[in-house]
């Protein structure tokens, strides 16, 4: 039987978000930074990398241990984006040899790839419920968006 509960955030989230408890939320420290690009990153992989990956990193989200998981949700958003755009030329059906139409196979990579992003986005807090709370602490005690234009555009945000 699986963990009960809602799974089990970063002290960094949670620093963030103002709900760190060092009784409660001891962990293993990473070291700090941004971890290196992969260079067998797709192109489009890259350009996520490179807008929010200092983001993270600045928040104690994303550390040097992070590299693979970071990069596989780059590429997933890669290979989405190939997909969409591949589908946008192509159409979502194909035709058959006895001229049925059937669902383009990229239709289902898409659908796998935008899941996989999701989960991914989850675990470094992009998405609005996982984001819910974050910000960078000010002087005033108010809390600031740290996220920069191009990565709020490159994610639609």
């Amino acid at each position: 039987m699986g963990q009960r509960g809602p799974r089990k955030q970063p002290a960094a989230i949670k620093i963030a978000k103002g709900t760190f408890r060092k009784d409660r939320d001891a962990e293993v420290p990473m070291p700090p930074g941004l971890p290196a690009c992969p260079e067998w990153l797709a192109d489009v992989a890259k350009e996520l990398w490179r807008a929010i990956g200092p983001t993270l990193a600045e928040r104690g989200v994303l550390t040097l241990a992070d590299q693979l998981s970071f990069a596989l949700l780059c590429q997933a958003w890669a290979d989405y984006r190939l997909a969409v755009e591949t589908l946008a030329k192509e159409g979502l059906t194909c035709v058959g040899t006895n001229g049925s139409p059937y669902q383009h196979p990229l239709v289902g990579i898409r659908n796998r790839s935008w899941a996989n992003v999701m989960k991914a986005c989850q675990e470094f807090g992009l998405t609005a419920s996982s984001r819910c709370g974050l910000g960078k602490a000010t002087d005033n005690g108010g809390r600031e968006e740290t996220m920069t234009t191009e990565a709020k555009a490159i994610l639609g945000l």
